[in-house]
């Protein structure tokens, strides 16, 4: 769990995104994405309540990424129990199809608004994770950049360079 009192950098630029959007179109982006790949079919898979579920035209993973969207609301907030049952449901069939796949990490995320943002769409991005190399025995990497566009260093870059110096 990544807990922030500030938007993390890929949630904050999609907001701006989709707030551009509709300054700019005067419709909500997330559901013109939707019925657009409704009409479409190529990477619509299907629609559990009111969560649509698509496969992602840029995926940030290596192996495609999924996205749902929970129709009208925002915030996790605002979800109901059925939408909670839904979501869980689409995960189940995601994992179940990556598992005949031999895929079996994942990261996933929730990105939303607040309650007064119109432009945002409350959405998951469900990303699976992969082995570069099955001997070292982990994925190819985590969500914090993969999902929020984040990076995290494992101590002082003071204290890294200390380190190596030592070999120079």
């Amino acid at each position: 769990m990544f807990v922030t009192s500030f938007a993390p950098n890929l949630l904050r630029e999609k907001l701006q995104a989709a707030k551009t959007y509709m300054a700019e179109n005067k419709t909500n982006y997330w559901d013109d994405l939707v019925t657009a790949e409704k009409k479409n079919r190529e990477r619509f898979l299907g629609k559990i309540g009111r969560t649509t579920w698509l496969s992602v035209f840029a995926p940030l993973g290596s192996v495609g990424d999924v996205i749902a969207t929970v129709d009208s609301l925002r915030s996790t907030l605002e979800l109901s129990e059925d939408d909670l049952l839904d979501l869980a449901t689409g995960l189940t069939k995601l994992m179940a199809a990556y598992d005949r796949m031999g895929i079996y990490n994942f990261n996933m995320s929730f990105y939303a608004g607040s309650k007064n943002d119109d432009h945002a769409r409350l959405h998951l991005v469900f990303s699976p994770r992969i082995y570069f190399n099955p001997s070292i025995g982990t994925p190819d990497v985590a969500s914090l950049g993969r999902l929020f566009g984040e990076s995290v260093c494992m101590g002082f870059p003071e204290e890294i360079n200390a380190f190596l110096r030592s070999e120079f």
